[in-house]
């Protein structure tokens, strides 16, 4: 998983944590910093950081929940999934057992999510609310 840097220092966490090795953090270059700004007009530095990285690295596949920010990166060509639909497929493909639990965890640590879009995940995977 890559990550850009203003992505990792937006965490809430502890300030002694270190960031997973199997996370990467990479720097934004120069010449795409203009990039940025102009993104940053529309969308949060951390989504217009992410895809910008993205186009910069030549990443197809970008995994972003902000709406504004998932709008913005399939103008520029990117294909993207949210949270719930990597663990949706993550189901699917036996990677893990449930997604209600893993979804309730998320909730409670304030990922926020439509009890629609809840109730359309699980109704995917077979899962009741």
């Amino acid at each position: 998983i890559i990550i850009p840097s203003v992505v990792n220092k937006e965490w809430l966490r502890p300030s002694d944590y270190k960031t997973p090795n199997w996370i990467k953090v990479h720097h934004v270059s120069s010449d795409f910093q203009v990039i940025i700004k102009r993104l940053s007009t529309e969308i949060d530095e951390g989504e217009a950081e992410a895809i910008t990285l993205c186009k910069e690295m030549n990443i197809r596949l970008l995994v972003i929940d902000d709406l504004k920010g998932r709008k913005r990166a399939k103008t520029m060509g990117l294909k993207v999934i949210g949270t719930g639909g990597v663990l949706v497929e993550a189901k699917r493909r036996g990677l893990i057992l449930h997604l209600k639990p893993i979804l309730d965890e998320l909730i409670k640590a304030r990922y926020r999510i439509d009890d629609r879009l809840y109730r359309f995940m699980l109704s995917k995977v077979e899962e009741s609310s």
